[in-house]
């Protein structure tokens, strides 16, 4: 990998310990890095296993670990890229998709969801699409209080916040504000203070 390799034992069961040097490869034929698999031991205590794909312009890709994390890692040896970590946590193992998780499913950039629904802890669909963009809420949206005015939203969309009475309307206030034509309007779709 970068130089620093130390050798690979491999123990058979008759106790037998046999020395393989810096990586092991199967197939070796591939002038990246040793073969169709190959099997790479750091002195720094990372090891990767490396599925490398024999086509010219063909990724490769490889397990490895980055201290109690397994990682799997794509183009390993010339532009490494992290795609899926599994964070090591007795308690709390967590899920990275193209990031370091900091929750238990954490994913940089957009999800596309298959099916219809996502699903609450009781497996009842809390959240609906019928794949044309449109959404159904199977439940109660809850809103909270807000101290100030959300920003102007861009041309053609709309924000829905409940006031504490600190910005625009009065405390308990449902309101919307709307930008259409250029032009941002707000309007008090429950005025709590007279109902």
């Amino acid at each position: 990998m970068d130089g620093t390799e130390s050798s690979l034992h491999i123990t058979s069961e008759d106790g037998t310990t046999h020395t393989f040097g810096e990586t092991v490869a199967i197939n070796s034929f591939n002038n990246q890095g040793g073969g169709i698999l190959s099997v790479h031991s750091r002195a720094d205590g990372e090891n990767f296993l490396i599925f490398h794909n024999d086509r010219h312009g063909f990724v490769d890709w490889a397990f490895h670990n980055d201290g109690n994390d397994l990682v799997i890692q794509q183009s390993p040896i010339n532009s490494p890229v992290d795609v899926v970590t599994f964070e090591y946590n007795v308690s709390s193992p967590k899920v990275g998709i193209s990031c370091s998780p900091a929750y238990k499913l954490d994913v940089n950039g957009d999800i596309r969801v298959r099916g219809n629904d996502i699903r609450d802890n009781s497996g009842n669909a809390a959240i609906t699409f019928d794949g044309s963009a449109n959404t159904t809420i199977n439940g109660y949206l809850n809103l909270k209080e807000k101290s100030s005015d959300p920003s102007n939203p861009s041309e053609g969309n709309s924000v829905l916040w409940m006031s504490d009475g600190t910005g625009t309307g009065d405390d308990g206030d449902i309101l919307m504000k709307i930008t259409a034509g250029g032009v941002t309007k707000t309007v008090t779709l429950v005025d709590f203070s007279a109902s």
